[in-house]
């Protein structure tokens, strides 16, 4: 399995006499934000970062009256281009789309301990991971939508559940066709609110707040992440190059996040208590020059003992 999974900061407490800064964005809230939570000495993650939402924080307080004088709708279009939003105007997004978004990664396994058939290169056995091994690369093609994360003091207030649905749909059906808003809202709203798999804590963030707080919950202050770094090598024969066991070999806690489809960004984090964590290069299987860069979980707690991996 291929993963994000990162996270870090540099405190920089200000001095006596030193200049505080000014904070015009919500950006820059999240910078605050992270120094104060995440202790160690590294600064937030530039992918991370890069989807942290755009407003001015003057933008921010106007659409967060808006929402609670129940008129958002009345400017869903501003509010989608200020927000850095993803809002398809009429343009269906088809069956194949939503499949990749939501299936490609899904192992969930249910109450009777059925699992799905995994995808090729997603799950393998753990003998596989060592230098030299030629193996099928699973499907990690990036296909998110570009988007941003809302700050949490106006995601919260939006409304996000099953119960919902009639309020959801009232407020991007202006800019969404009918297929494709039914289709994400039941999608998302199915994933994160369904129940969490043996052994597995999960979350679904809809702001980088969110995820902070969760990764801090379970890891603690000082943690670290990673991501895989591209596509490249995709659903291709690839080579393992120079592998290196995280914690030592030893099992330790992560939490993994994936983005789901809904017009700001939103993560679904899940996390197993005990997992060994390895970092991977990735070749190219002609030519031995390095392609990419993954993270494997050869084990994981959520698969019920009768399962062949």
């Amino acid at each position: 399995c291929y993963d994000f999974y990162d996270m870090v900061v540099q405190v920089a407490l200000a001095a006596a006499g030193e200049v505080v800064p000014e904070y015009h964005t919500e950006k820059d809230l999240i910078q605050k934000y992270w120094k104060k939570h995440i202790k160690n000495n590294f600064s937030p993650p530039t992918f991370l970062m890069n989807q942290a939402s755009p407003l001015t924080l003057a933008d921010s307080k106007k659409y967060q009256e808006l929402v609670a004088g129940g008129n958002l709708q009345s400017v869903i279009s501003d509010f989608c281009s200020d927000a850095g939003l993803f809002c398809n105007v009429g343009h269906f997004l088809g069956d194949a789309f939503f499949y990749h978004q939501f299936s490609k990664e899904k192992y969930d396994v249910l109450e009777h301990e059925t699992l799905e058939v995994p995808f090729p290169g997603i799950f393998f056995r753990e003998r596989q991971i060592k230098e030299g091994t030629i193996m099928m690369m699973g499907d990690i093609q990036d296909m998110t939508l570009k988007r941003y994360f809302l700050p949490r003091s106006l995601a919260s207030k939006l409304p996000f559940s099953s119960s919902k649905m009639g309020e959801m749909k009232k407020m991007w059906n202006k800019v969404f066709d009918e297929k494709t808003l039914d289709k994400m809202i039941k999608y998302s709203t199915y994933e994160c609110q369904r129940k969490a798999a043996r052994d597995e804590t999960k979350l679904c963030a809809n702001s980088i707040e969110d995820i902070i707080d969760f990764s801090k919950s379970l890891l603690g202050p000082n943690i670290t992440v990673r991501t895989t770094e591209n596509g490249n090598g995709a659903m291709e024969n690839i080579l393992l190059g120079h592998i290196k066991a995280i914690n030592g070999g030893n099992v330790s806690r992560s939490l993994t996040c994936h983005a789901y489809l809904f017009p700001y960004m939103m993560y679904y984090c899940h996390s197993v208590p005990a997992v060994r964590i390895y970092d991977v290069e990735i070749l190219d299987i002609k030519n031995k020059t390095k392609i990419n860069q993954a993270i494997i979980f050869p084990k994981s707690n959520l698969f019920p003992k009768s399962s062949p991996l």
